[in-house]
């Protein structure tokens, strides 16, 4: 996976958690807590398509499992393209 595709994997799977934590908030579940979770998970996203660096460490093998769950996911370290 190249580096754009990664970072836009990244940012999706963060707006995906940012709307659970949404839906949370919503059937009333810690309002506030759920709420600003998104909000940071959302600026966290942005960030990250706007290119800054992440250091989640979450490897390249980790996000194309995420992207292509009906996929067989590639042993560790494997160059994932």
């Amino acid at each position: 996976m190249h580096d754009d595709d990664i970072r836009a994997t990244k940012a999706e799977v963060l707006r995906t958690a940012a709307d659970e934590f949404r839906r949370a908030a919503a059937a009333g579940q810690a309002p506030e807590s759920n709420l600003l979770a998104a909000s940071l998970l959302e600026q966290r996203a942005a960030r990250i398509e706007a290119g800054e660096d992440d250091h989640s460490q979450v490897s390249a093998a980790d996000i194309h499992a995420e992207a292509h769950p009906e996929r067989e996911q590639p042993e560790e370290g494997a160059d994932v393209d």
